[in-house]
């Protein structure tokens, strides 16, 4: 028969690290699955005509809506299950995602296609290529 002083004594005692089913319940955190996939999602938005046609020629409440399209797309392209799944069934997870790839891609593919946009008009604008409305013939305009 135990006493009392025999079973505390037994909570005490350090157990095993993992068994079988427990390593299966060690699951990586919703921070670990964002570090993993986001990635992922990054590099596809990144690549999104759509998107980087909108953080460059339109205003910027339309780019946020082409960038929440833009991935979406990515996710549902991605044919990974588990991103499609997190996606889909974590709103915290999924809400991360769009802010924190929205808030790291608008800016620098805003900036690269108004600098794109600068030098190209400069270069039209050496080779004569482009004319200012003040040169421009009245039955033209």
């Amino acid at each position: 028969m135990k006493t009392s002083s025999a079973f505390s004594f037994a909570q005490e005692q350090p157990q095993p690290e993992t068994t079988g089913h427990e390593a299966e319940a060690a699951k990586p955190t919703l921070r670990e699955l964002h570090e993993q996939y986001k990635p992922i999602v990054l590099e596809a938005v990144t690549q999104d005509i759509r998107y980087r046609n909108a953080c460059g020629h339109s205003d910027y409440e339309n780019a946020m809506i082409e960038g929440n399209a833009a991935i979406r797309r990515a996710v549902l392209g991605s044919d990974n299950m588990g991103l499609l799944r997190l996606y889909s069934d974590t709103p915290e997870f999924r809400h991360r995602l769009h802010r924190e790839v929205i808030d790291e891609t608008y800016p620098k593919l805003h900036e690269l296609c108004v600098h794109f946009r600068t030098m190209t008009l400069t270069g039209l604008s050496r080779t004569g290529m482009v004319r200012s409305r003040a040169n421009t013939p009245l039955s033209a305009t």
